[in-house]
C-alpha cells in the first residue's frame, strides 16, 4: 500500500469518526431533549395526582355538607311539624278558654239578673 492510499484510507477514517462524533452529538441532544420530556411529563403527573387529591376531597367535602343538611333539614321539619301541632292546640284551647269565658259570663249574669 502506497502512502498516498494510506494517507486517503486515513482521511475516510477520519471523515466516518467525525460523521459519527457529530451524530453522537444529535444523538446527545436528542437524548436531553427526552429527559426534558420526562421531567415535563413528570411534572403534568404531580399536576394530575394533585389535582385528583383535591377532587376527592372536595367530593367528600360535598357528600358531609350534604349528609348535615339533609340532617338538619330532617330535624327542621320535625321541628316544623311539633310547631304547627303545638299552634293548632293552643288554638282549640283558646276557642275552649273563650268558651268557658262565655259560660262563665252567662252564669255571673243569670246569678246578677
Amino acid at each position: 500500500m502506497s502512502k498516498q492510499q494510506a494517507m486517503q484510507i486515513e482521511k475516510a477514517h477520519a471523515d466516518v469518526l467525525a460523521g459519527s462524533i457529530a451524530d453522537l452529538k444529535v444523538l446527545s441532544e436528542q437524548l436531553s431533549g427526552l429527559d426534558d420530556i420526562k421531567a415535563e411529563r413528570q411534572k403534568a403527573q404531580a399536576q394530575l395526582d394533585y389535582a385528583r387529591k383535591y377532587l376527592k376531597q372536595t367530593q367528600d367535602q360535598i357528600k358531609e355538607n350534604e349528609y348535615f343538611r339533609d340532617k338538619y333539614m330532617a330535624e327542621a321539619r320535625e321541628k316544623a311539624a311539633e310547631s304547627e301541632r303545638l299552634d293548632r292546640e293552643i288554638k282549640e284551647k283558646r276557642a275552649t278558654a273563650a268558651q268557658l269565658n262565655d259560660w262563665r259570663n252567662k252564669m255571673l249574669q243569670q246569678l246578677q239578673g
